[in-house]
């Protein structure tokens, strides 16, 4: 006897006992689950240690945060008089008890100085006319203000960000009075949310569809829920080693339940579909060890190859992504576990089974395409090597980019505000420098040098007011601290919401724009640098990623076949879904974000586990056939549905993606489901034909 039958009759043996070991184990994981939360903030795309936080953090402590939620008010009588003054001096009021903001700035307060100074003139006109005020707190025309509220600093910031904008949201609402809100924090709050209605409305929409799927190809209702309760548990496990971990949810692990429900169902309907072709005849027992023997290898390779493609994502320098891979792949593996025991329960049981009768066309779909592969295997093969030219010429003009608003559809209040403040103001995302003048300079040249840059800089495309000492000195009002004591200053530059190159390409023509004094240095600060670096981080994350589930999921192959040869079958029929899918993405623009950064890995993962069992009923025909031709036939006959079957839940459970709120989720699921559509014609087309072009005696 088999060490995969041994393990199966000890399973069938104790499945009630395990069974209740299982669900104390998923009572524990759902009481885990509970603690979850949701997190969109920088600590999920960087180390704490890394040098670009660590930098911030000390901005922060040096300057205070440069965090600021933007809130704009609108009147067509105008903002910079009567009531308009009015409403923003009530609005400062509700704003600045909010605990969490350390400091609000608007045009009321600058009236108020300007009447304890005794100002006596035209109040409206002089608030219009300084350059200091105009298209940052008022707009040109004075029907449009805006009230800054800048956040307390601190690493507490990310946790309480939530709280914050809520108060602020609250606060607002006080007023009776329509506004508009934005700012990097608000955004973050707006992710947080999505991610929450998203976890929900995937989960519940993934297990809808399921269900649906299930009931139609097992042709019965039982183990369909048998199968979507083995599925929903594994998610359970996940969620609540996730939970127990203090991990948060965000917009990239919010991908992670569908993921693992909707692997696990695979896998349970490539036991039950072996199970429906085994006759009936023998004792219960015994044919269940047997169909459990049998499938055991090629299930426990599959989920291993699955989880070594998400734990590849382990390797990434972006928390959150490294989150997702280890966690899930955690998940799969203890999914493994239950859909072991959930197909002992469903053997044990004649209605848990699928109902006998043919497989339709499932089985005659995936006959022609293997037969079809096998007739012409040289035609196949070059046509393949086409389309894999095709798509690798469209995959070089994918771009590596992230827009954090870009994340929200344009009908979002969050984007929509953002624009509008954007059009009747200016930018208002603030980009950061640090200017450090040469040992004995003289400050007034310094002074001269950054006045000069201002200017300048302000004509860039995309770049709206600046702030720094010059200004405060001028006009007496210090709105945010300029100096640290130790001789630095900052000098700051509004900028429109734009994408992380696109961010860099601004800092980097300011940073040519800064001629200053000889010896001076001027550096990038603040939050924009962090937002920059992760398009490097998202790059090491593909590349390693992939690079590691390549060699892992071939290698792990090779050692389960103990064959080079069988696992050199599996590359070609796994490589050019991918390629396709990075096609798509260069051919439809689509970027490669921190979003999409763990799509090759996972699609790896995924797209060989029906490699895996077409390559292990070939090898178990081969073994009883000498005739290659007929070996295909029969692994074609009998692997065959069960490859189209998963296939099309695997690929219609991703889609489920498209309904996210969140874009970049939505081409996360789209394009996975894309790449498994192509993985199963490829399993059936180009594995029989290499075959049939490498076969031997």
């Amino acid at each position: 006897m088999t060490l995969a039958a041994r393990i199966a009759g000890f399973v069938w043996d104790r499945r009630r006992a395990l069974a209740l070991v299982c669900a104390a184990l998923t009572a524990l994981a759902a009481w885990q689950a509970g603690k979850v939360g949701v997190d969109n903030s920088l600590r999920i795309w960087f180390l704490d240690d890394d040098p670009h936080l660590v930098a911030y953090r000390s901005f922060e402590r040096r300057f205070g945060s440069d965090e600021v939620a933007v809130i704009v008010f609108r009147r067509d009588e105008g903002m910079a008089q009567g009531a308009g003054l009015e409403l923003l001096r009530r609005a400062e009021a509700e704003l600045s008890a909010v605990d969490g903001v350390a400091q609000v700035i608007s045009i009321a307060g600058y009236a108020e100085l300007m009447r304890a100074a005794g100002f006596e003139g035209d109040l409206q006109r002089q608030i219009l006319d300084d350059p200091l005020l105009r298209d940052r707190l008022v707009s040109r025309d004075g029907s449009s203000a805006a009230l800054v509220a800048r956040m307390q600093p601190g690493e507490g910031l990310d946790a309480r960000r939530d709280r914050v904008v809520g108060d602020i949201e609250r606060a607002l609402a006080r007023l009776e009075t329509p506004h508009h809100l934005a700012g990097i924090g608000v955004l973050y709050v707006a992710l947080n949310r999505l991610s929450v209605v998203d976890a929900a409305v995937l989960f519940g929409a993934a297990l809808a569809l399921m269900l649906g799927l299930l009931w139609l190809c097992l042709r019965r209702l039982a183990p369909a829920l048998l199968t979507l309760g083995v599925a929903v548990a594994a998610m359970v496990w996940t969620m609540g080693l996730y939970g127990a971990a203090g991990r948060s949810m965000n917009m990239v692990t919010s991908a992670m339940p569908t993921a693992v429900l909707v692997v696990c169902v695979a896998e349970m309907v490539h036991i039950l579909l072996y199970a429906a072709t085994q006759p009936c005849g023998a004792e219960r027992r015994a044919r269940a060890v047997a169909i459990l023997g049998h499938m055991l290898p090629p299930c426990l390779l599959t989920s291993v190859t699955s989880a070594i493609g998400f734990a590849a994502l382990g390797a990434s320098p972006l928390p959150a992504v490294r989150d997702l891979g280890l966690f899930a792949a955690a998940g799969l593996l203890g999914g493994f576990v239950l859909t072991v025991l959930g197909a002992a329960f469903a053997l044990a049981w004649s209605r848990g089974e699928p109902q006998p009768g043919g497989r339709g066309w499932t089985a005659r779909a995936a006959q022609a395409l293997g037969g079809l592969g096998m007739r012409h295997p040289a035609a196949t093969l070059a046509i393949g090597c086409v389309a894999l030219a095709i798509a690798g010429a469209a995959a070089s003009r994918v771009s590596v980019d992230t827009f954090t608003l870009g994340f929200l559809s344009p009908q979002h209040p969050v984007r929509r505000d953002s624009a509008l403040i954007e059009k009747h103001l200016a930018p208002y995302v603030p980009m950061e420098f640090l200017v450090r003048p040469a040992p004995g300079a003289a400050p007034a040249e310094l002074l001269a040098g950054i006045e000069r840059w201002q200017r300048r800089g302000e004509r860039l495309p995309g770049v709206g007011w600046s702030r720094s000492s010059v200004d405060d000195a001028r006009s007496g009002v210090a709105l945010e601290k300029r100096s640290d004591g130790s001789g630095a200053e900052r000098v700051t530059f509004s900028v429109r919401m734009q994408s992380a190159k696109e961010v860099e390409r601004t800092m980097d023509a300011l940073l040519a724009e800064a001629r200053l004094p000889a010896g001076a240095e001027v550096q990038a600060a603040g939050y924009l640098p962090l937002y920059v670096r992760m398009i490097d981080h998202i790059v090491d994350s593909q590349v390693s990623g992939f690079a590691i589930a390549f060699v892992a999921v071939f290698g792990v192959i090779a050692l389960a076949f103990r064959s080079l040869r069988i696992a050199a079958l599996a590359v070609p029929s796994n490589l050019l879904p991918i390629v396709a899918l990075f096609g798509v993405m260069g051919a439809a623009g689509i970027r490669l974000d921190a979003a999409t950064v763990t799509i090759a890995a996972v699609v790896l993962g995924l797209v060989v586990d029906d490699t895996v069992h077409f390559l292990h009923r070939l090898r178990a025909e081969l073994a009883r056939r000498v005739d290659a031709a007929e070996a295909l036939r029969a692994t074609i006959g009998s692997a065959g549905h069960a490859i189209v079957t998963t296939s099309i839940i695997l690929t219609l459970g991703f889609a489920v993606f498209g309904l996210s709120a969140i874009a970049s989720l939505v081409h996360f699921g789209l394009l996975i489901a894309l790449a498994l559509a192509v993985g199963v014609l490829t399993d059936l087309l180009l594995v029989p034909a290499l075959v049939m072009a490498w076969r031997r005696p």
